[in-house]
């Protein structure tokens, strides 16, 4: 069943990811705040933005405030993978990850997913801006 939903989803993919494209140059555009890094696309790539995530060293205040202020977030990567249960035994990992590890804490995926509005992008953006005014 699953499958058969996703082969008919299939179809909108392409019209999915521009609008996920223009949500994430809209923030992009629109996001001031000195204290977040936001993503980057590397020179003649392209990114689909399936997570806009950014970075913040005051995280949890951040999507506190952001929840206050009615904006859904996410983490969608809590662990880094050598800190995942299923893979502890299965990663090598040489030396400390340190810098990992910190990343971990900062990261912090906005809304974009294709549906979601200019005007509720603008307000998004306006928001964070705020908080870090």
């Amino acid at each position: 069943i699953q499958a058969a939903v996703l082969r008919v989803k299939l179809k909108g993919l392409d019209a999915a990811n521009k609008a996920r494209q223009e949500i994430a140059k809209m923030y992009s555009r629109e996001i001031h705040a000195r204290d977040l890094i936001l993503p980057s696309v590397a020179e003649h790539c392209e990114h689909v933005f399936h997570q806009y995530v950014v970075r913040s060293k005051q995280r949890e205040a951040l999507r506190a405030y952001l929840l206050e202020q009615g904006v859904q977030t996410g983490v969608h990567y809590p662990y880094a993978l050598h800190q995942q249960p299923g893979y502890r035994t299965q990663v090598r990992v040489v030396g400390e990850l340190e810098r990992t590890e910190a990343l971990i804490q900062e990261i912090v995926s906005l809304p974009v997913y294709p549906e979601l509005s200019k005007s509720e992008t603008l307000r998004v953006a306006e928001v964070l801006n705020r908080f870090h005014e």
